[in-house]
């Protein structure tokens, strides 16, 4: 699992971001296995068109990094 992504540096095409554990999935009401949440590289890349969104590129790439 990654702590942060580097935005200036993307090597990967799929990143684990976090583990979807059984007390959330009930509490959400779903019926799914524990999962792992995942990001994918052509996904970051869509993300990028709300950087005007934010004041600064750097404001962007802390919300999306962190």
């Amino acid at each position: 699992m990654v702590d942060r992504i580097n935005l200036d540096f993307i090597d990967k095409e799929i990143y684990k971001i976090g583990l979807l554990k059984k007390d959330i999935i009930n509490l959400l009401g779903l019926n799914l296995m524990e999962t792992e949440i995942i990001i994918w590289k052509d996904r970051l890349k869509y993300i990028e068109k709300h950087k005007n969104d934010f004041k600064t590129e750097s404001d962007y790439k802390k919300h999306v990094e962190s």
